[in-house]
This record gives structure tokens, C-alpha cells and sequence, in this order.
């Protein structure tokens, strides 16, 4: 939706936050969706941010999130995001 910040979805289990960002496209993701769900995950208070999406990632975005400590997932791992995240995110296991 438009004046979303950035964050397409925010997922809470025991009170941790994670702003999801989701990007379906055809070719790679870059910079941007790692940029818009890391300002998300500020304005929105959330804990960690997490991009999702069906295709690979450019090296640009791979390198600004980890910098940025955004982490990158494809789709068919959503279902493990919560095992993810605490094993991935520092400060998640709160």
C-alpha cells in the first residue's frame, strides 16, 4: 500500500517486531527494498527487517544488509522465519 515506510508486513511473536518487506519481481532486488524496509523497521519501531522475495538478490543489496543487519530471505523459507530470524538476527532471542 502506498505510505507503508517501507514495510509491507509486521510479524510479532512474544513481543519481537520484524518489518517484512516483499518483492516479487522478475529480476534482481537491489538496494532499495533493503533501504525501504530499514527505514521501515525504524519508523515502525520494530525489532529486525527482513526482505522476502522470489528472486536473488543484486551483491549491492547483499552487502548493504549486512551492513544494515537487514536480513535476506527467498520465499520458500518464509516458513521459517521465526527459526531464522533468532538464530540469524542478533538481540532476537529477547
Amino acid at each position: 500500500k502506498t505510505g507503508d515506510q517501507g514495510v509491507d508486513l509486521i510479524a510479532e511473536l512474544n513481543g519481537f517486531r520484524v518489518a517484512i518487506q516483499c518483492k516479487r519481481y522478475a529480476g534482481s532486488v537491489g538496494n532499495a527494498a533493503v533501504q525501504e524496509v530499514f527505514a521501515g523497521q525504524k519508523y515502525e519501531s520494530c525489532d529486525a527487517a527482513v526482505v522476502v522475495s522470489n528472486a536473488k538478490f543484486t551483491t549491492a543489496a547483499i552487502q548493504l544488509a549486512r551492513t544494515l543487519n537487514v536480513f535476506l530471505t527467498d520465499i520458500s523459507e518464509l516458513s521459517q522465519l521465526n527459526r531464522i530470524v533468532h538464530t540469524t538476527i542478533p538481540d532476537s532471542k529477547s
